[in-house]
């Protein structure tokens, strides 16, 4: 679902990596961060066609693969951001009679963690 935004290297570094001093392009990990409004509508639509667990977008967001940007210090951040993106999802899209949940895709965070209304 992110291909076919067609994201190029300016997209992927967002205003905050502008400056980054290596490509980043296809570290989708990483558009959690740079653009979160894309990966939140990608967690909703899963929602929307009637998916009750959604996956964080945290396959590669690990100090390791990230040292290939150069970037495995924001490993955590990327974490949390992704995992706040979708539950802001499952709020948005949790009813009383069908409850939304999350699955963290990044092994410290395995827990199924349950989304609650606002």
């Amino acid at each position: 679902m992110i291909q076919k935004h067609k994201l190029t290297e300016q997209n992927y570094r967002g205003e905050r990596f502008k400056d980054w001093h290596i490509l980043v392009q296809g570290n989708n990990d990483l558009l959690s961060l740079t653009q979160p409004q894309i990966i939140k509508d990608i967690y909703k639509n899963y929602l929307k066609v009637g998916a009750d667990i959604i996956e964080t977008n945290t396959f590669n967001a690990t100090r390791t693969s990230m040292f290939d940007y150069k970037m495995e210090e924001l490993a955590y951040e990327i974490n949390m951001g992704s995992v706040k993106l979708a539950k802001q999802a499952c709020s948005e899209l949790s009813t009383t009679e069908k409850s939304r949940f999350i699955w963290p895709s990044f092994t410290y965070l395995l827990a199924l963690t349950r989304c609650k209304r606002l």
